[in-house]
């Protein structure tokens, strides 16, 4: 019985700690009048980013919210949150609100993974960083299709020929066809 109790506490801390660590980065955010997006921040956009990416059966959780307020609190502030959504990909997510969200949380856990992991800071906010770009958004959208996939969600029928695409690793290809 004891291994039990142990082994469910092992499962069930992580994202207890984890969830209880993006309401209080939110609280850190609001008690800072003016935050600057220094390291600390960075790395909560991060943490909150992946929570959301991570944690689709949690939607509604004081957790789950915390970390939505996080990304939105920055992407309203940051200059390089202002990533351009021109591909054929994200156009086609535009009338749904969620899906949109998810692939904002994208685009930033992406460049933040790049930043933090990689040592490697992505500057897509003008159009002389076309490569950039096109990679942060092909990245992205890799990642709201395993996010849509591994969740089961219902994506609209223009899009559905990047999740075949995606299934065959062929996206790139489908992605950049003129």
């Amino acid at each position: 019985m004891k291994k039990h109790l142990f082994l469910l506490f092992l499962l069930v801390f992580p994202i207890v700690s984890v969830g209880q660590d993006m309401i209080n980065l939110h609280k850190n955010i609001i008690k800072a009048k003016e935050p600057a997006f220094d390291a600390e921040f960075e790395g909560a956009l991060y943490l909150a980013s992946n929570f959301i990416l991570q944690n689709h059966h949690l939607i509604g959780s004081k957790e789950y919210k915390a970390a939505e307020r996080i990304v939105n609190y920055w992407k309203s502030r940051e200059v390089w949150y202002k990533i351009p959504f021109n591909s054929k990909f994200h156009e086609s997510l535009k009338n749904d609100p969620n899906l949109v969200f998810i692939s904002e949380v994208s685009f930033s856990n992406y460049i933040l993974n790049q930043k933090i992991n990689q040592n490697r800071f992505l500057k897509c906010t003008s159009e002389k960083n076309k490569k950039e770009i096109k990679e942060v958004q092909l990245e992205a959208a890799k990642m709201v299709l395993k996010y849509c996939i591994d969740n089961k969600i219902t994506l609209p029928a223009e899009t559905q020929k990047y999740v075949e695409a995606y299934k065959t690793n062929k996206l790139e290809k489908v992605f950049f066809k003129k």
